[in-house]
């Protein structure tokens, strides 16, 4: 889970566009690895998240065909902990990077940044719009996350958060409690520290 991802990946890899794989591996050698790895990054698993995520299945019956949509719950599962950190330290490199994007914006006026937290955004765009809607069309990409290259997501991910790193030098990624902080220096030991490095391993190989 948390193993140090070669940006070199393979050509084997680079063509395989098969998003699930069938592993040779029990659910408990699972768990045990993600024990293992996740250790030497000083986070503990809790005895009741020692297990898998259960995937369910529910049809799309609006769908002609009916389709199928897949879920899993991971709500207390072996990755919990360290999602929770991911989240979090994502979180943060979003911020930079819209606020470079806002920059940019100030500048320019052009928007380079088109994720949104929540609905509120989108009326706010419309509200600021100089010239009025007139056609607004929505669509619904079923496949669109399964089908990006996984060598190619790793790459932009990377550079990312490469880039945020560099913006002001930060050196670390201070994560206590349910908030994530930029640092220059390691100040208190009661925090996480993410460096750069464990940063872009968190992100890649999750």
């Amino acid at each position: 889970m948390l193993k140090e991802v070669s940006f070199s990946d393979s050509k084997e890899n680079k063509q395989s566009k098969s998003t699930y794989v069938l592993q040779n591996i029990t659910a408990t050698e699972v768990i045990e690895k993600h024990k293992t790895e996740i250790k030497d990054y000083n986070i503990s698993i809790p005895t009741k998240q020692l297990s898998l995520p259960f995937l369910f299945w529910i049809p799309k019956m609006h769908k002609t065909p009916s389709k199928q949509r897949f879920i899993a719950a991971s709500s207390s599962c072996s990755t919990k902990a360290v999602s929770s950190i991911l989240t979090k330290v994502l979180k943060l490199i979003y911020q930079s990077h819209k606020f470079y994007c806002d920059r940019i914006h100030a500048y320019t006026g052009y928007n380079c940044m088109w994720i949104i937290q929540n609905s509120l955004e989108i009326h706010e765009v419309l509200h600021t719009c100089r010239s009025k809607a007139r056609n607004l069309q929505t669509y619904d990409f079923s496949t669109l996350y399964t089908s990006i290259p996984h060598y190619k997501l790793k790459d932009k991910v990377s550079s990312l958060v490469i880039k945020s790193f560099d913006s002001q030098n930060w050196k670390v990624i201070c994560v206590k409690h349910d908030k994530a902080t930029w640092c220059q220096v390691e100040k208190k030991k009661r925090h996480l520290f993410v460096l750069r490095c464990c940063c872009l391993s968190f992100a890649l190989a999750y």
